[in-house]
């Protein structure tokens, strides 16, 4: 499916100065399913933090462990860049079809972002109600790389069962992919970031020789 391009735009008050694009895209709504819906913005596009997993809280400007799933649109590669920010003309190429969270957003004012940022947010059955495979594949994985059971194991500094699930997370992505489940421009959507990388956020640091062990 295309994706349809919004055409820049330039609100009265805002400058166009990018910042809040440079800081990361919106999460999703449930008022923006129907951007996904329709194609406007892609399955691909996106990428999940889900359950229990550290993340900055924008709004109170600190990490905490996200009591549940997360949809953000993703980044560019190496950088915190909105996927859709244009660099070129300081423009969203989505205007027409930007999220809720872009267009309740004036730095000047965040107040009525501050008032919807965590409620009603979309979650990943939401989208994939139409796609039960998918949908299975991602409570498999969710039900044995569940973030609440990897802190408990980072509390207990329990090294050997965290590698477990780091190769474990690592097997199950290329396993979906192999299958022709979805291709891998879908995993971050569908699996969040590998724990390879999150696993990090709580201070636990793992040699790759204990990740290649069998």
């Amino acid at each position: 499916m295309s994706r349809k391009h919004g055409q820049p735009f330039q609100p009265a008050n805002c400058r166009r100065c990018g910042l809040c694009c440079r800081k990361g895209g919106p999460c999703l709504h449930f008022e923006d399913r129907e951007l996904v819906e329709r194609g406007a913005i892609l399955l691909s596009d996106l990428f999940t933090i889900r359950r229990g997993e550290p993340a900055r809280d924008n709004i109170g400007d600190r990490v905490v462990c996200v009591k549940e799933d997360i949809i953000k649109i993703r980044s560019r590669p190496f950088t915190t860049t909105c996927l859709f920010f244009r660099e070129k003309d300081h423009a969203c190429a989505v205007y027409s079809s930007r999220p809720l969270e872009c267009r309740k957003l004036q730095c000047w004012d965040t107040k009525a972002i501050a008032d919807v940022y965590d409620t009603g947010r979309l979650q990943r059955q939401d989208l994939l109600e139409e796609k039960p495979e998918l949908l299975a594949a991602t409570a498999a994985h969710q039900e044995i790389c569940d973030y609440g059971r990897i802190g408990r194991l980072a509390r207990d500094r329990n090294m050997t069962e965290l590698a477990y699930l780091v190769r474990y997370d690592m097997a199950y992505r290329d396993l979906v992919v192999e299958k022709k489940l979805a291709d891998d421009s879908l995993l971050a959507f569908l699996f969040g970031y590998p724990l390879k990388a999150t696993i990090k956020r709580f201070g636990i640091a793992l040699a790759d020789q204990a990740l290649e062990a069998g």
